[in-house]
């Protein structure tokens, strides 16, 4: 079999083969750690971590028990040491990239990297097929005993934890550089409608309601206890623990509410709640503010990258919020939405070629 495959001889599909097969060598699972680090909350990273070292011991284990030979190092296209069954980098495969298809639902790319990792293994002449195929095999008995006992039940038990428990204290590097200019042009917004009583609808760590004066009264209302923590932190006393569609505030309460990317990640029926909650405690005459994604007014080069972008982000952020993703954009992005729900826009400034836009709204 080996000879068979090793026939297709050609330099570039060595080098491929090489590349492919440094996927599975295990400094790259320290890397893929470090880069998981600050874009997995807590738990899910420790997931990443439990598995990849759960395979590790089982992969020593069996090779240890079986000490199996490779082929005949005459086969051998790259420099290996140890016993050959079952083949870590197979196994290894399954269980990284496995668990990364199932956490962001993409199975077909990882199928594809699982695949060709145990296959570059057979060209390089360092496995057997009988052994990619048991690493295989025990990479996927991994991979379903992970997710049944840790993935399936440990999300049950976390469904009413703090989403962002695990990414508060790192959320600021991560989000800030990419919208602080649009949180300067809010701040000129604000300034403009000469507001005294300013709500933020999920406010977050609070970096928005930070930039405008003390003098002012800066209020805000978000679900995440880990968040609120940051904002009050900053000195801001009058930050709420509550969900949007039904705050703790009187009617007319303020001149102007702001809502900064946290509308796009809702259901439809959610949104209108939000929405029409808003209108309650708006006063007559206020406005509402929100960034949000949209669908660009020119299409260009720039606003379909800048989409697609902003897509794979979604995409990655979980199914579920995908989904909504996906309907405020079939629906029409920030403008139709908000229109759909009785608010007539006054003012737009766009961002990122039109992809993120800052509205102005009133009640109809």
């Amino acid at each position: 079999m080996i000879s068979f495959i090793q026939q297709f001889d050609h330099p570039l599909i060595l080098s491929a083969m090489k590349g492919v097969t440094l996927l599975g060598n295990v400094p790259l699972y320290f890397i893929y750690l470090a880069i998981a680090y600050p874009l997995l909350q807590k738990r899910d990273w420790f997931s990443f971590l439990g598995i990849i070292v759960l395979s590790g011991i089982v992969n020593e284990a069996l090779k240890m028990g079986f000490h199996l030979p490779r082929p005949p190092i005459e086969k051998h296209l790259i420099s290996v040491l140890g016993s050959g069954s079952p083949s870590g980098h197979a196994q290894m495969a399954v269980v990284v990239w496995g668990w990364i298809g199932f956490r962001y639902k993409q199975w077909g790319p990882t199928l594809v990297l699982m695949f060709f990792i145990g296959f570059s293994r057979l060209y390089l002449g360092v496995h057997y097929p009988s052994q990619v195929i048991g690493g295989w095999m025990i990479g996927f008995a991994i991979l379903g005993f992970w997710i049944w006992k840790v993935e399936t039940k440990g999300a049950k038990n976390s469904e009413k934890k703090d989403d962002y428990s695990g990414v508060a204290n790192r959320y600021d590097t991560l989000i800030e550089p990419l919208v602080h200019h649009i949180r300067e042009a809010m701040l000129l917004r604000i300034f403009h409608h000469q507001a005294k009583d300013i709500l933020d609808m999920c406010c977050g760590t609070g970096v928005q309601l930070s930039m405008i004066p003390a003098s002012l009264r800066r209020v805000g209302i978000d679900n995440s206890p880990a968040m609120l923590k940051i904002a009050k932190d900053r000195g801001l006393s009058e930050c709420h623990f509550g969900e949007a569609e039904e705050t703790p505030f009187k009617n007319q309460a303020f001149d102007l509410v702001l809502s900064q990317f946290a509308l796009h990640e809702k259901d439809p029926e959610t949104i209108k709640k939000e929405l029409n909650e808003i209108k309650r405690i708006l006063k007559t005459g206020g406005r509402l503010i929100v960034v949000d994604f949209a669908q660009p007014q020119k299409k260009t080069l720039g606003s379909f990258l800048y989409k697609f972008g902003i897509r794979q982000i979604e995409r990655f952020a979980g199914k579920k919020h995908f989904a909504h993703y996906k309907i405020w954009m079939r629906n029409g992005g920030l403008k139709s939405v908000l229109a759909k729900n009785g608010w007539h826009r006054t003012y737009v400034q766009e961002f990122y070629h039109g992809a993120v836009q800052l509205a102005e709204f009133a009640c109809k």
